[in-house]
């Protein structure tokens, strides 16, 4: 007897091990507790092995040019959130089926060779959300094409090349189990040169996309978001001559940022109105009494000709226009004097833009709502006396690194990067400071100046009588 039971449980052990073994390429989906049944939509020709996550698996035969429901019921209620996996070779398409019933939370590994389309979004209260390690990862389908989810707590692609259409969005009920917007900050696109398709809404923790060198795009959504910095989204009229529809409504955008309309294209979309608190003012651009809006200051039109918008600073509490003799310009770049504080110690400003270019409806939706900055206190005490002597212009994105070396210069003020005057990383025999502006400014006893000229697109000097 002992004999025929060691034997049983040795074949039983040899099944379950072979069956772990046939699961090569995994794809796996977690079900929440309580849930008595998981349903999804698979596409493809191959024989599926699927583990069930209640002890029960079972081969299905997928044979769908589109895609074919697969259901399993649970005998009892699941006790805890478990995994469904199967193999995902042969598979090409998986989706979330309209007849589920909200019982799957997110996915885990998905290494799916030939996975060409990754459709999930759930109305009936599934989710993404609940994801292995908070992330959807989609970085090991190779040939993939289509990427379509919602509540999803982070995205990563990885590098397709044959992507062609990308949307995300969120439950529109924000205080519903499921809702989920990505923790992603930016979304480079740029490694995509197939891409056709872009609708993302509500995703406002993505603040930097990169668009360069697309040329295939003929729909471009993004609603309702939070980019502050959109990396060649200028040139995406220029560059897709397909684009009939553009909506980048909701942004906080510079206006050298924005695409004007292609002529030659009649839209049957086209709208780019910001949120409604207007632009904000990135923090880095604000220093001391300096306040630069260098990328407010131009718009440039479908032929890259540019156009400067006024722009106006008022008191935002009484609504009071400053007069510009309290402060100095130069290519949307403000000094604010000591003379505008008056006897207060500080002060709250808002700056209006003018469009030169672009015209107000097309900006906040109507002629008579302006475009506005955020408010910006600026103190008195902050006041810096030292006058600018070198003004450095560089093409290079914000972010980057520009090599100084100001040799043994005293009383040296950095403005437009991020680190104090030395603080960078010292790199063969200059300081690299990371850029939070394409105008950079010197001020203090100058003695020396070392520079890599090709970062450079201008530099202007005056005032530097010890400069040797």
């Amino acid at each position: 007897m002992k004999k025929i039971i060691t034997l049983l449980l040795a074949c039983i052990a040899g099944i379950l091990s072979l069956h772990a073994q046939s699961i090569t390429h995994p794809f796996e989906i977690i079900v929440k507790e309580g849930a008595t049944e998981v349903s999804f939509e698979l596409g493809g020709k191959a024989s599926v092995a699927i583990d069930w996550g209640d002890g029960t698996s079972e081969t299905i035969e997928v044979d769908a040019d589109a895609t074919q429901t697969i259901n399993h019921t649970y005998a009892t209620p699941l006790a805890k959130n478990s995994v469904v996996s199967f193999e995902a070779e042969g598979i090409e398409r998986f989706k979330n089926s309209f007849k589920e019933s909200g019982s799957i939370i997110g996915v885990g590994k998905v290494d799916a060779p030939d996975l060409l389309s990754f459709y999930y979004m759930s109305y009936k209260g599934g989710t993404l959300a609940h994801s292995t390690d908070g992330v959807v990862d989609l970085s090991l389908c190779p040939k993939l094409q289509y990427i379509s989810i919602q509540d999803a707590p982070r995205l990563k692609i990885g590098y397709h090349p044959q992507l062609k259409h990308i949307m995300i969005q969120s439950n529109w009920k924000k205080d519903s189990p499921a809702y989920a917007t990505l923790a992603n900050t930016d979304l480079d696109l740029s490694r995509y040169p197939d891409l056709e398709y872009v609708w993302v809404t509500d995703q406002k923790e993505i603040k930097e996309i990169n668009l360069t060198g697309l040329t295939k795009i003929n729909f471009f959504r993004w609603q309702n978001g939070g980019i502050q910095n959109g990396i060649g989204l200028r040139e995406i009229t220029l560059n897709n001559e397909g684009l009939k529809r553009l909506n980048i409504s909701g942004h906080q955008l510079p206006l050298s940022s924005l695409p004007p309309k292609n002529p030659n294209v009649e839209y049957g979309e086209y709208n780019f109105t910001y949120a409604p608190a207007g632009y904000s003012i990135p923090e880095e651009n604000i220093v001391g009494t300096r306040i630069d809006l260098s990328q407010m200051a131009t718009e440039y039109d479908f032929s890259g000709q540019p156009h400067h918008p006024t722009i106006i600073w008022k008191d935002a509490n009484s609504g009071e226009v400053i007069a510009d003799d309290h402060y100095t310009s130069e290519e949307g770049i403000f000094k604010f004097k000591k003379s505008l504080f008056a006897d207060k110690d500080s002060i709250t400003l808002q700056a209006t833009f003018e469009p030169a270019f672009f015209s107000l409806e097309e900006l906040t939706g109507s002629a008579t709502i302006p475009l506005k900055s955020n408010e910006v206190v600026l103190h008195k005490s902050d006041i810096q006396n030292e006058e600018i002597n070198i003004v450095l212009k560089t093409e290079l994105p914000i972010g980057a690194q520009i090599a100084l070396n100001l040799g043994d210069s005293k009383g040296v003020v950095l403005n437009g990067v991020k680190e104090a005057y030395q603080q960078g990383d010292y790199e063969e025999g200059r300081y690299l400071y990371t850029i939070t502006s394409q105008s950079i400014s010197i001020s203090g006893d100058i003695t020396e100046l070392d520079c890599n000229g090709q970062q450079l697109t201008a530099a202007h000097l005056k005032n530097l009588p010890n400069l040797n």
